[in-house]
C-alpha cells in the first residue's frame, strides 16, 4: 500500500473513532466512544441533551442558545469531569443545577448573561456541597461588576484556574 493510501486510511479510521454511532450519543451531537465524550457544540440547541449516559466524561455546548441551567438536567451524570457551556445566552441556573457532579472539575459559564445573583445562589454557595472536585471554574465575560462576599465559601477550595476576567470593570464590594 502507498504513502498516501495509508494516510487516507488511518485518517477515515481517526475520523470513525471520533464521530460514532453510538445509541446514547443525542441528536445533533458528535460523540466519542473512547473517551466518553459528547460535543454538541455550534448546534443551536435551547437546553442540555436529555437522557445522557452515567459514564460520560466530559460534554461541550459551547456556541448554543441555552439560556437556563434548571433542576435536574444534569442529574445522574455523576462520573462527568468537564462541562463546557460557554458562549450561550444563560442568564439563569436554578439552584440545584449541579447537585450530585462530585466529579466534575473543569466548569467553563464564560460568554454568557450571567448576573452576580445568579452565581451567588446557584454555585458560589453550594460549590461545597455539590461540586467538591471543581479545580477549573471560569465565569469571564459575563453580567456582573463586583466581585461577591459569597466567594467566602470557596476560600476552602483548591483551585488550579479561577478566572473572573472581562466582567464590565469588576472590583470588590464593599463592606456592607
Amino acid at each position: 500500500m502507498g504513502t498516501c493510501t495509508t494516510l487516507v486510511l488511518h485518517l477515515l479510521l481517526a475520523e470513525a473513532s471520533i464521530v460514532t454511532d453510538t445509541p446514547w450519543c443525542p441528536k445533533r451531537c458528535s460523540c466519542d466512544a473512547d473517551f466518553d465524550t459528547v460535543d454538541c457544540s455550534l448546534r443551536n440547541l435551547t437546553e442540555v441533551p436529555p437522557g445522557l449516559p452515567s459514564f460520560v466524561r466530559s460534554i461541550d455546548l459551547f456556541g448554543n442558545e441555552i439560556r437556563a441551567l434548571r433542576n435536574g438536567t444534569l442529574v445522574g451524570l455523576n462520573n462527568l469531569y468537564s462541562l463546557r457551556l460557554t458562549g450561550n445566552k444563560i442568564s439563569r441556573i436554578e439552584t440545584s443545577a449541579f447537585r450530585g457532579l462530585d466529579s466534575l472539575n473543569e466548569l467553563w459559564v464564560d460568554d454568557n448573561d450571567l448576573s452576580i445573583g445568579v452565581l451567588e445562589v446557584s454555585l458560589f454557595g453550594v460549590i461545597h456541597n455539590f461540586l467538591p472536585s471543581l479545580q477549573i471554574l471560569s465565569v469571564r465575560n459575563n453580567q456582573f461588576a463586583l466581585l461577591p462576599h459569597s466567594l467566602q465559601p470557596m476560600t476552602g477550595l483548591s483551585f488550579n484556574q479561577l478566572d473572573f476576567s472581562d466582567n464590565h470593570n469588576m472590583c470588590e464590594a464593599p463592606d456592607g
